[in-house]
């Protein structure tokens, strides 16, 4: 596909998405083509493009929506501690830290440690280091003098175990993003112009959104099932993800927690961002010239929107 080809598909995308568009045969194609290169049984196909087929262009914010058409999903794919769902996920669940968060959900059960687990929402602008900050060794401390309780006391008791990235699982939607359409980002990589290539990638979010929230809704359904720790990311822009904490994670199961990033000199967040969308465009190239279907999905290191968005 030529760049002006992948940028007259993707105008098309968005205007998709735009609509609300059901899903056509083709779409439906690209995410089980995806999944199915990335290690998911193709005797699934059938199944998925049904679910896909049904609510893959509705209106993600519809929690309780999400939420059914997560559990329909979920019937149509392998349990989530089957290998085989490892494969086909493995940016999303490696690059959350599944394991060692369910690792240390299990571990705190097996001290009958009745304290709840966790549920953060990570709030701040792109670019500035939000997902780094959280796996730093530091982070922890950090959060525990910065924390104020319900009833506006600073500082958390010493004996509290706090949420980071090395307890928590992280739900990003990006890498289920770049998962799901893995076949649209191999079109979105021959776009060199970097406005065009940002307005396609916002193309891809907006129209795979919902099938990448129905993905997540199931990951975060097991997470409370096995009572782990979990961080979902935002910029913050948008209240409704106030609305998807409360939605999936109930008060009496979890402790909630919203921790915001902010950055004294915006100029730092938009070189870091244009950075990291330069780097991407280059990485996904070569993932694309190598014919690796996980370097392409992990070639992604973000969201849709460079600096121009930022402000």
């Amino acid at each position: 596909m030529t760049e002006a080809e992948a940028i007259k598909h993707f105008a098309t995308m968005q205007q998709a998405a735009d609509d609300r568009a059901f899903f056509t045969d083709g779409e439906l194609a690209s995410v089980t083509t995806a999944l199915e290169r990335l290690g998911l049984d193709h005797d699934r196909s059938a199944g998925l493009k049904e679910v896909l087929g049904r609510s893959a262009h509705l209106d993600y914010k519809r929690w309780h929506m999400t939420r059914a058409t997560a559990t329909s999903l979920a019937n149509e794919l392998p349990p989530v501690s089957d290998i085989e769902f490892a494969n086909a996920f493995k940016r999303v669940l490696e690059g959350g830290n599944w394991a060692p968060a369910s690792i240390y959900a299990a571990a705190k059960q097996s001290k009958n440690d009745r304290d709840r687990p966790w549920v953060v929402l990570v709030t701040g602008l792109n670019g500035v280091r939000k997902t780094t900050a959280i796996y730093e060794p530091w982070f922890e401390a950090a959060l525990a003098e910065a924390i104020v309780g319900p009833d506006g006391s600073r500082g958390a008791p010493k004996r509290v175990q706090l949420p980071t990235g090395s307890n928590s699982f992280f739900r990003q939607l990006d890498f289920v993003v770049a998962t799901v359409a893995l076949t649209q980002f191999e079109k979105l990589y021959a776009i060199k112009d970097v406005s065009e290539y940002a307005k396609a990638k916002a193309a891809i979010f907006a129209r795979y959104r919902t099938t990448s929230e129905m993905v997540g809704a199931l990951l975060v359904e097991e997470a409370s099932r096995i009572n782990a720790n979990v961080l979902v990311e935002t910029s913050g822009r948008d209240v409704g993800m106030f609305s998807y904490i409360d939605h999936f994670f109930d008060d009496d199961s979890y402790r909630k927690l919203a921790l915001n990033f902010e950055i004294d000199d915006i100029a730092f967040a938009e070189a870091s961002v244009d950075r990291r969308m330069a780097g991407e465009m280059e990485r996904g190239r070569e993932a694309v010239e190598s014919g690796d279907a996980g370097r392409v999905v992990d070639a992604n290191q973000g969201g849709p929107y460079g600096s121009a968005v930022l402000a």
